[in-house]
């Protein structure tokens, strides 16, 4: 029936099955949950109450510049266009929404579903869990976006660092400390 079968990686309890070299998904009693089309696929690894259910797919195939990736949820609907360099689900992130790190041309973007929040402008992107935001960096310059995409502190300092309910930022030799919407703290007790 299938060229090869092994546990889905990040997907507990599903197959990823190979024929005639490509590859999808089934579950336990054969039903198939992703198509058996793509050169890639691998589970988003989100879980709720420790429950794999609600996750997505990682999806890809090869291109004449090399793999291309893309994402769908779990009824195989596409959430985000294979055309990505790299793609990860933020599984820290609990919500009925989805959000998903992908990189084009070198660049990250923010997407929450289908929606780019930031456009692919940074050379790197860190989810804060705590603080349900995004460290980014664009070029040499910190900033920090929120989880709808709003810059919460413009991306302009040198080093920037999420703590707790605070942002520490510098610039030029100059320290300086925002509350999590970004409004300046003069003067901080710490």
């Amino acid at each position: 029936l299938y060229d090869e079968m092994q546990s889905l990686e990040d997907k507990y309890g599903e197959i990823l099955v190979k024929k005639d070299g490509k590859c999808g998904v089934i579950n336990v009693k054969g039903i198939i949950l992703v198509g058996i089309k793509y050169d890639y696929v691998k589970g988003d690894g989100y879980s709720k109450d420790g429950s794999y259910k609600d996750s997505g797919y990682v999806i890809g195939n090869k291109s004449s510049s090399g793999m291309v990736y893309g994402y769908i949820d779990k009824n195989e609907n596409e959430i985000i266009k294979m055309e990505q360099e790299t793609i990860y689900r933020v599984t820290e992130i609990e919500s009925n929404d989805v959000y998903i790190v992908a990189s084009l041309n070198g660049r990250y973007a923010v997407y929450k579903n289908k929606d780019n929040l930031t456009d692919y402008k940074y050379i790197n992107v860190y989810y804060n869990n705590e603080a349900k935001t995004f460290t980014v960096q664009k070029n040499k310059f910190y900033g920090v976006v929120n989880l709808e995409g709003k810059i919460v502190v413009p991306e302009q300092y040198d080093e920037l660092m999420v703590v707790g309910a605070f942002i520490k930022a510098s610039k030029d030799g100059e320290n300086y400390t925002f509350d999590l919407s970004g409004s300046r703290i003069e003067h901080p007790k710490f």
